[in-house]
């Protein structure tokens, strides 16, 4: 009797702590550059299924430096492989990995910079390389795709040195539209996706970056685990029409199409 009621016991504390499991929405860790677009998916995906899934925004590395160190992700959406690639060095198990998005990177030049005649990224990459003072913000390529990117574009575009003191790292690329805002910038490198909403569209202009001068900037998506229901069900959502459309809307094309 004590056999069955211990064997009882088991199987119903194992099923109350799954279907608690599940009763969680599960946790989607996403590089910030898609903060808007993802937003935008994860309320359509409620809209379409009922289902719902908790988004936590920051840089690629600092996201998956967290994953590495235990944090509860159940989808992890990079702007790099790189990170993909560094999380499972570590022992992290992906389930299922997506090439999903291509992203653009360019100048914006705020109404009052004294950039602001300046018409094309030669003209730009130009004067910076000729030592105009200039104010310039970007994400650190330290951890973020996106200032490896800019970085990136920068020298192969002709600038090879700048002046640390006019030079602002971002800790995430999300974080250079708050210091756009503040007016102490005359430049800053921003993807594409930023001048497509509310933030940024009516004030400033934004110059695409020659593609050739950059490494393509392709987001990722792995499946960290697949206990949830609704998670696998999101990572389905992501390739859907729906999901694609809203990338698109923010100037992102399907992984391979550009």
């Amino acid at each position: 009797m004590l056999n069955r009621f211990s064997l009882f016991l088991f199987i119903y504390c194992h099923v109350f702590t799954t279907m608690a499991a599940y009763a969680e929405p599960p946790i989607v860790a996403v590089a910030s550059n898609l903060t808007t677009p993802m937003t935008e998916i994860v309320d359509k995906f409620r809209l379409d299924t009922g289902e719902t899934v908790r988004l936590s925004f920051g840089s690629s590395g600092n996201l998956s430096r967290q994953i590495v160190q235990g944090a509860p992700y159940d989808i992890f959406i990079s702007a790099s492989e790189e990170y993909i690639d560094f999380i499972t060095s570590q022992a992290v198990t992906i389930k299922q990995q997506l090439q999903y998005a291509d992203g653009e990177i360019g100048f914006y030049i705020p109404p009052d910079s004294i950039y602001k005649n300046l018409e094309t990224d030669k003209q730009i990459i130009n004067a910076l390389a000729f030592g105009h003072q200039v104010r310039l913000t970007m994400a650190n390529p330290d951890h973020a795709p996106y200032g490896i990117a800019a970085l990136e574009a920068l020298q192969n575009g002709g600038v090879w040195s700048l002046s640390t003191g006019n030079l602002i790292f971002s800790e995430s690329v999300a974080q250079i539209v708050p210091y756009i805002h503040t007016g102490n910038i005359d430049l800053a490198i921003i993807p594409k996706s930023f001048v497509l909403q509310n933030a940024l569209k009516d004030s400033g202009r934004f110059i695409p970056i020659n593609q050739s001068w950059y490494r393509p900037i392709t987001q990722y998506v792995a499946l960290l685990k697949d206990n949830s229901p609704v998670a696998i069900s999101f990572m389905d959502y992501l390739k859907s029409k729906n999901a694609l459309d809203i990338l698109i809307k923010y100037g992102y094309q399907p992984a391979g199409t550009q």
